[in-house]
């Protein structure tokens, strides 16, 4: 009887083991990771020993699109206790240095930029009191080009100041007239991406500031950007 139960018990123990198993090789990432509790769908990959897998496809299909996003998977991830110490380390720097600098809520960090003029200024004390638009650009990036392009029509409905990093200021000189007449133009001398005060992913980077600098929409898509504007 004792060897029977035993025998019972052994299978018992083969089945939840290859239940587990079967899980681990069924779990396949959600269809949509735009919604939906973060912490859950951390903890369901984590189970099935596939949180690495998740966290690659957060980022590849969230960081460009949804940076805040992002950040809830980053901290949820961090809070399961199932990263490996270089894992965690890199979603450290990823939350700490790169989602949350400059977010929504927060102060945007100051720097220096020099204007055609030949005037340097802070974006703190640059046009006090008055809400901007901060694009942050390269003349010579494409993307950069058909961003522009599309934003060209906002000279009604916000103030823009562009600021060129990355090109000389002799390329920044050959190029700023390009950009609308109203728009403020800058010349980065603060080394803002080298200094990482902004990381930018994907150029241009696109903050909507208020008046106190307080950052209200980080990297939004051109469309978000106009039903705020609407508000």
């Amino acid at each position: 009887m004792k060897a029977l139960l035993l025998i019972m018990v052994g299978w018992i123990l083969v089945g939840w083991i290859l239940v587990g198993c079967a899980g681990a090789k069924a779990w396949t990432v959600p269809t949509d990771l735009h919604s939906g509790s973060a912490v859950e769908m951390v903890n369901t990959a984590a189970a099935a020993g596939r949180l690495s897998d998740l966290m690659i496809a957060t980022e590849e299909q969230l960081f460009d699109s949804d940076e805040m996003r992002f950040a809830e998977f980053l901290r949820a991830a961090l809070a399961s206790g199932k990263l490996s110490e270089s894992e965690v380390s890199t979603a450290e720097w990823m939350l700490n240095d790169v989602c949350e600098l400059n977010a929504p809520g927060s102060r945007a960090v100051d720097f220096e930029f020099k204007t055609p003029d030949g005037q340097e200024h802070t974006l703190w004390e640059y046009l006090p009191q008055k809400a901007l638009l901060l694009v942050i650009y390269d003349p010579d990036c494409g993307s950069c080009k058909a961003t522009l392009s599309a934003l060209s029509d906002l000279t009604d409905e916000i103030t823009v100041l562009a600021v060129c990093v990355e090109a000389s200021e002799q390329r920044w000189s050959q190029t700023r007239d390009l950009l609308p007449q109203s728009w403020h133009k800058g010349f980065d001398c603060d080394g803002i991406l080298y200094n990482d005060y902004y990381v930018i992913r994907s150029m241009p980077g696109i903050y909507l500031l208020d008046g106190e600098r307080n950052v209200i929409m980080k990297h939004p898509k051109i469309e978000q950007l106009l039903e705020q504007l609407k508000k």
